[in-house]
């Protein structure tokens, strides 16, 4: 026989009704062929419920209620999150750094480039706001204003951990 996914010719071992070569040609053939497209615009992912992808499906429960919203990200949360990370990396925590504050502080300027950061750009953004610790929380830094600066999101990531 022929499996329809593959187009390998196969001998059926298991039982006459086998028409797929494997499991796995079989699941990849029904997801492309029988679950159908998302109803979304715009959206050629496999459906997943009431016709439509994962992601447009846990919109609509969103929507609806039913699914939690995802928290803001804001200056405080972001604070929270390096706390946590100072802590679990035993580096030495200060008072609160919220990068607002920081990018003032640094006249909106990249601490690592010298270039201006444009406040309205939003991550994804390579050229977004992010928050340097001038020496790494991974290489014993503190999480304290006095050790952050304002980068463009592109030169904090290619600096990685490394100070300065």
């Amino acid at each position: 026989m022929t499996c329809p996914q593959c187009a390998k010719e196969f001998a059926p071992s298991r039982t006459a009704k086998q028409v797929y070569c494997s499991p796995p040609c079989a699941r990849k053939w029904q997801r492309t062929h029988e679950s159908g497209i998302c109803a979304a615009a715009e959206c050629d992912r496999p459906v997943r419920a009431k016709d439509l992808c994962n992601k447009h499906y846990k919109a609509q429960l969103r929507l609806e209620g039913r699914l939690p919203t995802k928290t803001p990200w804001t200056d405080e949360r972001r604070d929270a999150w390096h706390r946590r990370r100072a802590l679990l990396l035993e580096a030495s925590t200060g008072e609160p750094v919220i990068l607002a504050e920081i990018a003032e502080r640094d006249a909106w300027v990249c601490g690592l480039c010298g270039r201006p950061v444009d406040a309205g750009l939003a991550y994804p953004d390579p050229m977004s706001k992010s928050l340097d610790h001038i020496v790494p929380l991974s290489k014993g830094g503190a999480h304290d204003p006095s050790n952050a600066q304002l980068a463009h999101l592109r030169c904090n990531v290619s600096k990685g951990n490394r100070a300065a």
